[in-house]
């Protein structure tokens, strides 16, 4: 048993069961055994607690970056035992739990649960725009009233501005770019049956007169992205544009003859690959490029003492022929994970010029794990 503070108890098991009993007369025989847990609920505040504990535990033992991380750890711990402690439904427990995660200002740290409530998209396209939410595209005819370049004033009444930055407080993120991304497309979730209401003004002219728009949600998966030009298409004469997001390995080996003719290609990489980006290095360089470090952890004690390290970086060894197309990489905040490992070889060996924005400030794998309540 351990006392933690403000009242708090926690009763850590010496060991596990390996199985449970099926059985429910079995189940009932099991001197001891709490079965009650075994099916918790945010509206139990002792399962609220246990979450906060468990992640507060996970990452104090297993997370690396508590050095270069300008967060009071044990601080953050107090604060959310707080507020799971008095959260009376689910979306407020996880949005504790998003607060906590958010203190360690890591783009792969995000907390997710079946929120039914917000199975919806509205079919409408945001984007941060000289500080301002814009309007980047409409993607149905549900979104009349509304044009690309509208500055989104006021959102379900309340100013815009003031509901970003509340929002930004759950959000887990190395960089500014990242943050506003998943804020600004978290916008677009809502119940199926609800609606958002809109105050817009056609561009950033203070003075332009608002207009009011209300959209409904629809069921359409992460929701409709900018527009883009199609995998292969020639943008200008000589110059193809790819949008690693859709495409291939089997589109680079059916396509790599036409990519060979031309003289300029831009990838997009504004998201994340679908193809094994690796191949598409070796044919841009024509000796061995390698990765970053990506340094596995190996934990034998608590509080991340004497780590051990095994080294997972990439080698890449050069694929003829080489593309002799001057290439450009475009990316932005949305640039995650194996993009932005991708990216960092490119950038250090100057395989390409990229264009665009900084990007998540994320790279390496990720590690998932489930709480009690499914979260």
């Amino acid at each position: 048993m351990i006392q933690l503070e403000h009242g708090v108890t926690a009763r850590v098991p010496m060991s596990f069961w390996t199985s449970l009993p099926t059985d429910r007369k079995r189940r009932e025989r099991t001197p001891n055994f709490p079965w009650r847990a075994m099916f918790p609920t945010p509206a139990d505040r002792a399962m609220r607690l246990a979450g906060v504990v468990d992640i507060w535990g996970v990452m104090q033992h297993f997370y690396l970056y508590h050095d270069v991380v300008p967060t009071d750890w044990p601080a953050a711990l107090r604060t959310a035992l707080r507020s799971a402690s008095t959260d009376s439904l689910p979306t407020q427990y996880a949005r504790t739990l998003k607060r906590l995660v958010a203190a360690l200002h890591d783009g792969h740290g995000r907390v997710s649960y079946p929120d039914v409530a917000n199975a919806a998209v509205v079919p409408v396209v945001f984007a941060m725009v000289e500080g301002q939410l814009t309007v980047v595209h409409v993607a149905t005819r549900q979104g009349e009233g509304l044009k690309a370049g509208d500055v989104v004033v006021r959102f379900n009444g309340r100013s815009t501005a003031d509901v970003l930055a509340e929002r930004l407080t759950s959000i887990s993120s190395a960089t500014e770019q990242w943050a506003e991304y998943v804020t600004v497309t978290g916008l677009r979730r809502l119940a199926v049956a609800d609606t958002v209401t809109l105050e817009v003004r056609s561009g950033a002219a203070a003075r332009a007169p608002l207009r009011r728009v209300r959209l409904g949600g629809q069921i359409m998966g992460e929701g409709p992205s900018e527009p883009r030009p199609a995998s292969m298409a020639e943008v200008r004469p000589g110059t193809r544009y790819i949008d690693l997001n859709t495409f291939t390995n089997d589109d680079f080996a059916r396509q790599f003859a036409v990519m060979q003719q031309a003289r300029a290609i831009i990838f997009d990489l504004r998201g994340y690959p679908r193809m094994n980006v690796a191949e598409l290095l070796a044919h841009l360089t024509d000796s061995i490029v390698h990765s970053a470090h990506f340094e596995i952890p190996i934990f034998r004690r608590p509080d991340r003492v004497g780590v051990s390290f095994v080294d997972h970086a990439w080698t890449i060894r050069p694929i003829a022929p080489r593309l002799q197309a001057r290439i450009v990489f475009l990316v932005d905040g949305r640039t995650i994970s194996q993009a932005e490992s991708v990216m960092g070889v490119i950038e250090h060996y100057r395989l390409a010029e990229i264009v665009g924005e900084p990007t998540a400030g994320t790279n390496g794998d990720v590690n998932p794990f489930v709480i009690p309540g499914g979260y």
